[in-house]
């Protein structure tokens, strides 16, 4: 029996669609663009037809009615556009800014925010509001990461609906009635799920704001670079948003894939941004001289480097790096005269673990590419050169050089200075590397490379599937490239 839906014919404007039989007439206008407002809607949430926003007139039906709760039918005849679909608009749009401040000059919203966008185009009345507002709290603490301004809830419920139905936490609803009406937690309780910031990405105003985010950056001064989450296996894809012009990350959101995360991310990955910025980071080769960490010249540290691996050399790799500077890295060893032993630290039982710790997303293995150096190191046939015997062999044999590609999350590995333990007699110690705290006691020379949000590549996430990364802006500009350290 076949999979594949009946498609039905319809017009839109005019203009004839071919669709699914059974398809939502909002989200099939949103998909060939047709300028529909709305606010509640949302392609991950039940639909709950509380914003009254999304108007349209259907030959034969007596009245407008909204597209969010209408099925597409054979035949049918919609119209999107009209004097007296702009006035419903305007209007409704009215009801909805009745009770609304005027933050625009200090909402994190502003230049992405429905209302802004829809009272301009159908807006810009004279207000006939000559009563008092109603006051509502403001700055209300959700906990770790959300920050509540009931004031400029328009009640959507897009937040609640996802709560109930995403992560099933109903941390959130609507309490009082009529014009006080307003969302919250119970009892003002924080929330504690792994996805509170998912609330503060679809919310269609500024009510639920990021503290992290918060009174940071106007949002038209940022480009967005598609990127894949480093933060787990399960490899989310996501928009990292930069200032080109400051040289700096300031946030992640969820970008739509319906393999593998949806529209969602957690809170851990929404994080990761952190890690890329100047402040973490590595910014200059430094080499350790009589005790004393010193900046030197990139021509310098390449020539130690050289003059390092033509000597007995050990390589440990881990996995956050992108598939194709992990290939260069073993290409360019195995070329080598004496070639170095090259290992990695990839559990091959974690990496094939699709267990989900949190029953949705996230997963237990904190590297976006273990599957990927898996692979790789299977083509170099050295798929089984493991942390454990890399342990074993530093202990049984003369070493003269420790070559290390360190983790940009360190939070994946805790452990990670006490793997190299026994390698501390090794005379060379060389790391390469995003992080400022790799300038460590254990090693002499420490080489800044791109983060994950600099280059471009391939992550193999837990379910095998190849995804690439976008380069955004360099960030630190001393940081190289691994082909042009390994050259």
């Amino acid at each position: 029996m076949s999979n594949e839906k009946e498609m039905i014919s319809l017009h839109v404007d005019g203009k004839e669609i071919q669709a699914p039989k059974g398809e939502n007439l909002l989200k099939l206008l949103i998909q060939h663009q047709f300028k529909v407002p709305y606010y509640c809607y949302h392609p991950g949430l039940s639909v709950a037809g509380a914003c009254r926003m999304c108007f349209v007139e259907i030959e034969g039906q007596p009245k407008p009615v909204i597209s969010c709760n209408t099925t597409i039918a054979p035949g049918m005849k919609v119209n999107t556009q009209s004097t007296g679909l702009t006035q419903i608009r305007k209007w409704n749009l009215a009801f909805h800014l009745i009770n609304h401040p005027l933050d625009c000059p200090i909402c994190d919203q502003s230049g992405e925010c429905g209302l802004q966008e829809y009272y301009m185009k159908y807006g810009r009345y004279e207000s006939d509001m000559h009563e008092p507002k109603v006051n509502k709290r403001k700055v209300v603490d959700l906990g770790k990461h959300v920050v509540l301004d009931s004031e400029r809830c328009i009640l959507c419920s897009r937040c609640v609906r996802f709560f109930d139905e995403v992560t099933k936490t109903s941390e959130m609803a609507i309490f009082n009635r009529g014009d006080r009406s307003e969302i919250g937690t119970y009892a003002d309780r924080p929330l504690t799920n792994n996805y509170s910031l998912c609330s503060v990405n679809i919310c269609p105003v500024g009510a639920l704001t990021s503290k992290d985010f918060r009174f940071k950056k106007r949002v038209w001064f940022l480009k967005e670079f598609k990127s894949i989450c480093p933060g787990c296996s399960t490899g989310c894809n996501i928009t990292m948003e930069a200032d080109i012009r400051e040289k700096r990350a300031y946030r992640m959101l969820p970008r739509y894939n319906p393999d593998i995360n949806g529209y969602w991310m957690c809170d851990y990955g929404a994080m990761r941004y952190k890690q890329v910025n100047a402040e973490h980071r590595l910014l200059t080769p430094q080499m350790k001289q009589e005790g004393k960490w010193t900046p030197i010249e990139w021509e310098d540290a390449l020539a130690f480097v050289r003059k390092c691996v033509a000597s007995q050399t050990v390589i440990l790799i881990t996995p956050q790096f992108t598939v194709e500077e992990i290939d260069h890295i073993y290409a360019f060893f195995m070329k080598q005269p004496t070639t170095p032993r090259i290992f990695h630290c990839v559990d091959p039982q974690s990496a094939f673990d699709t267990t989900i710790t949190d029953e949705l997303l996230m997963r237990k293995d904190l590297n976006p590419n273990s599957q990927g150096i898996l692979q790789v190191s299977k083509k170099h046939k050295l798929d089984h050169q493991t942390l454990e015997p890399f342990q074993k062999y530093i202990a049984q044999n003369k070493i003269e050089t420790l070559l290390v590609f360190a983790p940009s999350d360190l939070q994946a590995y805790p452990h990670f200075m006490d793997w190299l333990l026994p390698a501390q007699p090794i005379p060379n110690k060389i790391v390469i590397g995003t992080r400022i705290e790799l300038i460590h006691s254990f090693f002499n020379l420490a080489l800044p490379t791109l983060s994950f949000a600099e280059k471009s590549g391939t992550f193999i996430n837990v379910q095998g599937i190849s995804q690439n990364i976008e380069a955004g802006p360099k960030l630190v500009d001393n940081a190289k490239p691994i082909s042009e350290i390994l050259c």
